[in-house]
C-alpha cells in the first residue's frame, strides 16, 4: 500500500481532484453553451476534459509503475514542489476570479506560472511584458474572436 503513496501517484490524484473542483466552480457561473453560443464556462470545460484525460493517463501509468517496482524509501533529490505550486496558484485564480475579475487575477496567474516554471528569475521585466501580452491575447480571444463577454464584475 505504501508504494501507492508516492508522489507519482499522489500528484495526478490531487490534480484530478483539483480539476473536478475547477469544472464544478466554472459550471456554477453558466451553462457551457447557450443557444449554440459558447459561454464563459465552455473553455474551463474543455480544459477539464483535456486535463482529466491526460491526468488519468498519468495516474494509470503511475499505478502500473508502482505495481512493477518497489517504492524507494527515501529520494536522493529534494522534492519537486512545482506541481503543488501550480495547484495552489490555479486554486487561487479560480476562487479570486469572481471577487477581483479577469484583469487583475489573470496577469497574476500568468506571472506566477512563469515564475514557477522558469529557471531564470532574473528576467522579471521580460516576464512582466510577456504576462501583459499573454493576458491581452487571451482577453481579445475571448471577447473578440469567440464573442464571449465577461460580466461587468469580471472585467
Amino acid at each position: 500500500m505504501k508504494k501507492y503513496l508516492s508522489k507519482d501517484v499522489l500528484t495526478p490524484a490531487g490534480v484530478l481532484v483539483f480539476l473536478i473542483a475547477y469544472v464544478f466552480e466554472a459550471m456554477q457561473n453558466s451553462a457551457p453553451i447557450v443557444n449554440g453560443v459558447p459561454q464563459e464556462s465552455f473553455f474551463p470545460l474543455i480544459i477539464f476534459i483535456a486535463g482529466a484525460i491526460a491526468d488519468l493517463f498519468l495516474l494509470v501509468s503511475a499505478f502500473k509503475n508502482a505495481k512493477e517496482t518497489e517504492a524507494v524509501a527515501e529520494e536522493k533529490n529534494p522534492r519537486n514542489l512545482k506541481a503543488l505550486y501550480v495547484v495552489i496558484a490555479a486554486a487561487a485564480f479560480i476562487f479570486l476570479f469572481d471577487l477581483l475579475g479577469f484583469m487583475i487575477v489573470a496577469p497574476i496567474f500568468v506571472f506566477a506560472m512563469m515564475l514557477i516554471y522558469d529557471d531564470r528569475p532574473q528576467q522579471i521585466p521580460k516576464k512582466i511584458l510577456f504576462t501583459i501580452l499573454i493576458t491581452a491575447v487571451i482577453y481579445v480571444l475571448y471577447t473578440q474572436v469567440f464573442d464571449i463577454n465577461f460580466p461587468e464584475i469580471w472585467r
